[in-house]
Parts: C-alpha cells; sequence; structure tokens
C-alpha cells in the first residue's frame, strides 16, 4: 500500500488556501492579522515537512497517486524552500503601501500558488505537472491583477496571461504528440521508449513544444522580454516571489523533463541550452549594465542568473541528481539574497515607487549602518565574491563544465560575472561614497530588520562552507 504521509505538507497548503478563500467571502478579517495567521500555519506546516522527511525516498525512487508523484527527497527539499520563501513573501505584504490590494483573497491565493509549486516539484507525468503549472500560473495572473488601479498591474497581467496561455498551449501539444508516439505521459515510460527506440520526428516536436514552455518560464534568451515587463507592472514583493519561488519552481520543472523522460536524446537538447547558456548571460548583462531603476535592475540580472544555471544543464554527461546538484544548489543558495533585497525594497519605496532608482541609496549609509552593510553583502553574493555563497554557487556550476569539458562555457560564465561588477558596484558605491540631500523616509522595523539581517548570515554561513554541495546535496538525493 502506498504511503501517503509525505503529501501531508501540500494537503494542508490546500485546505489552508481554501480556508483563506472562505475567509474572503464571509469575514472581514483585518490584514495583519490574516498575515500573522497565514505565517504561522505555514510555519507549522514546514515542521510537518521536517517531521515527514524520513519517509521521502531516494531519489524517484517511490510515487503516488498511480505513479503520477514522486515522494522523494527532491521533491520534499524543494518543498519546504517554497514554504520559506512564501512566508517571507506574506511577511513582505505587511510593509507594501496599498493597503486596498491586501485582503484575504491575496493569502488563499499564495497559497494555492504554493500548493502548485509543491505538485511541480515532485511531478512524475506530464498532464500532472501541466496541471501543477496552472494552478501556479492562475493564481500569480490574479495577484498581479488584484491592483486594479495600477495601470502598470493590468499591463502585466494581460501579458502574462496570454503569453502564458500560447506557451501552455505549445505544453499540452506537445505532451499529445509524446502521447501519440509511445502511449503514456509517465515519465519513466517516456524515458525508457526513447532509450529502446530513439526518438521520432514526432516525439522531437513534441519536445520542442515543452521546450518553449519550459525556456519561458525560466526566462531563458529569446524569452525574457516578457518577464522585464511582467515583472516590472507587478508589486515589488509579487517580482521578488516570481524571481524566487516561481522560477525556481521553473527550473526544477525543467530538471525533472529533461534529467528523466528526454534523458537518452541529451545529445539533441544540450546543444540547444549550451547556446542557450550563453546567449542569456550576455542578453542579462547588456540589459543591466544600462538600468539605474533598482527593481528594474534585479529583475534583468536574475536573467544572468538563469544563463548560469543552464551551464550546469547544457554540460552534465550523465543525467542523475547527483550531476544536476551544482544547479539545484545554485538555487537553494541564490534566492535568499534576492528575497531580502525585494523585502528591503518593499518597506523602502513609496507607493508609485518614485525612489527606486539607484540614486535613492546614495548616504545611505549613514542613516542605515547595518542595512548598508547587509546590502553590501547581496550584492557581493551576486557577483560571488569569496565569503558568500553566491561564491561556492557559481564555483560549483563553472566546475561542473570543467570536469564535463566545456571550460569555454565555464570562461564565459566568468566572463559575464566579470561583467556583472560594474552594476552590483554601483549599488555600492552609491551607498558608501555619494551624500544625499533629501531626509530618509525609511523607518525599518525591528522585526524587518531581523529578517533582513537573517538572509544576510545564511549568505555568509554558505560563504565560510557551513552549507556546501558536499553536505546539502545527500538531502535531496
Amino acid at each position: 500500500m502506498a504511503n501517503y504521509i509525505p503529501f501531508t505538507p501540500a494537503l494542508l497548503v490546500l485546505i489552508t488556501g481554501f480556508i483563506f478563500m472562505l475567509l474572503a467571502a464571509f469575514a472581514d478579517v483585518k490584514k495583519s492579522s490574516a498575515i500573522k495567521a497565514n505565517i504561522a500555519i505555514l510555519g507549522f506546516i514546514a515542521l510537518v515537512q521536517i517531521g515527514v522527511y524520513p519517509a521521502l525516498s531516494e531519489y524517484r525512487e517511490t510515487s503516488i497517486f498511480f505513479e503520477m508523484l514522486y515522494i522523494d527527497r527532491l521533491g520534499g527539499f524543494l518543498s519546504l524552500l517554497f514554504t520559506v520563501l512564501t512566508v517571507v513573501f506574506i511577511f513582505s505584504a505587511l510593509y507594501a503601501k496599498d493597503e486596498k490590494y491586501y485582503k484575504p483573497e491575496f493569502l488563499a491565493l499564495t497559497n494555492f500558488a504554493l500548493f502548485g509549486m509543491m505538485i511541480m516539484a515532485s511531478a512524475a507525468e506530464f498532464l500532472t505537472l501541466l496541471i501543477a503549472l496552472e494552478i501556479v500560473s492562475l493564481s500569480i495572473y490574479t495577484l498581479i491583477g488584484l491592483n486594479r488601479e495600477s495601470s502598470k498591474a493590468i499591463e502585466a497581467l494581460v501579458k502574462y496571461f496570454l503569453l502564458g496561455s500560447i506557451v501552455g498551449a505549445f505544453y499540452l501539444l506537445g505532451t499529445a504528440l509524446i502521447f501519440g508516439s509511445v502511449g503514456s505521459t509517465q515519465f519513466e515510460v517516456v524515458g525508457s521508449f526513447l532509450v529502446e527506440n530513439g526518438a521520432s520526428p514526432l516525439v522531437l516536436v513534441g519536445l520542442l513544444f515543452i521546450l518553449v514552455t519550459m525556456l519561458f518560464k525560466v526566462t531563458a534568451f529569446g524569452f525574457y522580454y516578457w518577464s522585464i515587463d511582467v515583472y516590472f507592472g507587478s508589486s515589488i514583493h509579487i517580482a521578488g516571489y516570481l524571481s524566487t519561488a516561481v522560477k525556481i519552481a521553473s527550473f526544477i520543472l525543467l530538471i525533472r523533463v529533461l534529467a528523466i523522460p528526454f534523458e537518452g536524446i541529451s545529445h539533441i537538447w544540450q546543444p540547444v541550452l549550451y547556446v542557450l547558456a550563453i546567449l542569456t548571460m550576455f542578453a542579462g548583462n547588456l540589459m543591466s549594465i544600462k538600468q539605474n531603476n533598482i527593481k528594474k535592475l534585479l529583475i534583468t540580472s536574475s536573467i544572468v542568473h538563469s544563463g548560469y544555471i543552464l551551464i550546469n544543464l547544457a554540460s552534465i554527461e550523465s543525467l542523475s541528481v547527483a550531476s544536476f546538484s551544482p544547479a539545484i544548489f545554485y538555487l537553494f543558495a541564490y534566492p535568499g539574497a534576492v528575497a531580502a533585497m525585494f523585502l528591503m525594497l518593499t518597506a523602502f519605496a513609496k507607493e508609485d515607487e518614485s525612489n527606486l532608482e539607484i540614486e535613492d541609496l546614495r548616504g545611505f549609509y549613514k542613516h542605515y549602518p547595518v542595512i548598508s552593510l547587509v546590502i553590501v553583502i547581496f550584492m557581493l553574493s551576486f557577483i560571488g565574491f569569496p565569503y558568500t555563497v553566491g561564491f561556492f554557487g557559481k564555483f560549483y556550476l563553472f566546475s561542473s563544465a570543467i570536469e564535463n569539458g566545456m571550460t569555454e562555457l565555464a570562461i564565459i560564465g566568468i566572463i559575464n560575472t566579470i561583467i556583472s561588477v560594474y552594476y552590483y558596484l554601483k549599488i555600492i558605491i552609491n551607498i558608501y561614497f555619494y551624500d544625499r540631500v533629501e531626509t530618509l523616509e525609511f523607518k525599518p522595523s525591528l522585526v524587518l530588520r531581523s529578517v533582513i539581517i537573517l538572509l544576510a548570515v545564511t549568505v555568509l554561513l554558505g560563504g565560510f562552507g557551513v552549507y556546501n554541495l558536499g553536505n546539502v546535496t545527500p538531502l535531496f538525493s
């Protein structure tokens, strides 16, 4: 009999979403009370996830619901990460300026998005993955559009909805072609079929359509223009959620699909990712160099980090969880700094975001020396400076390329890292080397400062090797 206990955290998240949906319809709950209650519930669910972790199997060993979901450590590890990032996202809503936007519907949609990402992390079949992807997408569409008074938000909603619907149709068509050729939508069955029989033209077309969807979600080259408009048009903390939890879930989607059903034809899709990794890094850097808006800079620079992760996917030879470990570690190490920066921006920004230019941070250290130091730590981690977790993340990614005979890919990654120093250093220079004329209106609470400092500590702990690839990999292998 299948063990369904590991599915408990996802079920609890789904129930929580329905509870907040009912509260939105029948009760008048204060914003702060609802957010604090949701954070407490998700904290409890995180403890449940840790409690059921011993019941999880090794990578892809066990599945449930007629082999639709894996209940392995990778899925459990990522579900816990998604839960933590969702807590940060919900916490940031306490500091957002538009009170009309934050109602219980916001929390219901957030929990539904978290549920979808947890399913994405464990999906073992194409249609299950599509359903989870649509749950996340529909929740995010609505979250963006809840702020109906913002023309930027409505524009972002329409663009995201239309483009997301189109690429979702591509994914469904690709799945149909694969089912017609193989007779199954289960990853393991498709993978075994392709190893034994090779790929027919219909399977290759199906792979192409599915890749279009996945590369759209991870904002690879040629698919990233939508992300700039959508992320920038969204509220700051929603942009942060898209840049962290949603992007991580999208990359896990990419890894699951490429590593299992299409492992037998890796010689076909890896050259594509090779080219896309290079183009994504350079394109992201070229856009980031000219940015003066902090929010938009974080958005465009996240495209560069997508290129770094693609280096690992394009260079590995053996498609095992150990081979993908550098990419998974980077997905684990990178979002802490991003989430903290968007959290700080949410609290710092005016309602119209008119004070989010890099120049607005001039002289910031004179008023907020501790937070200024924390921002410097985050910028250095983005660069990959030693004694930050970003250094080890990039070291593992570039080393995987060198170990698999693609030294040139690692060199290109290092070149792009050097380029990124310019725009990250520009933030540091404005904080410490200029005087500010205007009076700062930023008044961080003790809790906010504590959360930001805690996230900075995690960046430093990873940089000093307290957690690294060696001791994190066993958690999801």
